[in-house]
């Protein structure tokens, strides 16, 4: 995740690139993805949630936080 030039080499190296709408436009033309979030305001989550979610794992995670949230609340 990155989205200016000093990320440039790494997003050239790693698998998967993912960027916000905001970052230059080096970055965006070697992102596989662009989050619909903006920096600062969601985007790792967004980019977690997907991932989590391509791994057939995002299910367990919510009933996890569901499951949390019960006994902080009793």
């Amino acid at each position: 995740m990155g989205d200016d030039l000093p990320d440039l080499g790494v997003a050239q190296t790693v698998g998967t690139v993912c960027t916000v709408p905001s970052a230059r436009e080096e970055i965006r033309k070697e992102a596989d993805y662009i989050t619909s979030c903006s920096a600062g305001r969601g985007a790792v989550r967004e980019v977690i949630e997907l991932i989590l979610k391509s791994k057939g794992m995002w299910e367990d995670v919510v009933k996890e936080y569901a499951s949390d949230q019960q006994v902080r609340n009793h």
